[in-house]
């Protein structure tokens, strides 16, 4: 085999791995989105946030605690790939409320309503 022959070939794989790489990288980003999405839907509150902080021992993940008032518990919610910045908008003593099946988010003390946002193309 010719150098110059060897060289393209060398090339040619390199850039096909580089692509298929590329590739595989995006859409599993896109698959974590949409399982965050889907986890977030599957979920229904209604309480007052306790705590609100970077998870340390969750890849410091955003966390809330949320003290419900049905059920008299506490929650633990994480908002990770989640784009809307909902977390940056929410402080301790906040009344939140979410149904089931759900990305909209209320937030009573301050008469808002965020819908959540991922960056997923499924239904």
């Amino acid at each position: 085999m010719k150098p110059r022959t060897l060289i393209i070939l060398i090339i040619s794989v390199v850039l096909i791995c580089v692509v298929i790489s590329t590739i595989t990288q995006y859409y599993s980003q896109k698959s974590v989105s949409c399982y965050e999405k889907e986890n977030i839907e599957k979920i229904r509150f209604n309480g007052i946030i306790t705590k609100k902080f970077n998870d340390f021992e969750n890849h410091n993940y955003n966390a809330l605690i949320l003290s419900e008032f049905n059920m008299n518990q506490s929650t633990k919610l994480f908002f990770i790939n989640e784009l809307s910045r909902f977390y940056d908008y929410v402080s301790v003593g906040d009344t939140i409320v979410k149904e089931y099946g759900s990305l909209t988010i209320n937030k009573i003390s301050k008469k808002k309503i965020f819908k959540l946002k991922y960056d997923c193309n499924r239904p």
